[in-house]
């Protein structure tokens, strides 16, 4: 009876393993605004052409939420601004925006806090890692 439990979850394991495709994806670099940290993602990643969902995740010292922003989006400057949607009280910030050529658009994201207005930019695509030579 042991047996057959073991060769279970043996089967169970590797079937779960194999489930996982495993993407080595660079990351888009976190930014700094005002004393907070402003970090973007994408869905799916890397971002393609069409509509895409973006993350805009904003944290105070140590990792604690700031949920008390109005954040927006845009992709082209000529664009107007679209809000984002706020996820609970998480500091997350949601929203759907078509993207035509990844590889030459940034992301541009005014953040409110108060009377503060700031704009970053992030590039879509992630830069490109440095390999190391040997020496």
């Amino acid at each position: 009876m042991y047996a057959k439990k073991w060769w279970l979850c043996v089967l169970c394991t590797l079937l779960l393993t194999g489930c996982g495709k495993e993407q080595a994806v660079a990351s888009i670099p976190v930014q700094k605004w005002g004393g907070y940290t402003v970090e973007m993602q994408s869905r799916p990643t890397p971002v393609v052409s069409g509509m895409n969902e973006f993350l805009v995740i904003i944290s105070r010292d140590k990792g604690k939420p700031a949920h008390d922003f109005i954040v927006s989006v845009r992709i082209n400057d000529t664009d107007p601004w679209t809000q984002m949607i706020q996820d609970g009280y998480m500091g997350v910030f949601r929203r759907a925006v078509a993207v035509q050529s990844p590889s030459s658009q940034e992301l541009n994201v005014q953040i409110q806090h108060g009377d503060d207005i700031g704009y970053l930019r992030f590039p879509l695509l992630a830069p490109p890692q440095q390999g190391h030579a040997k020496g």
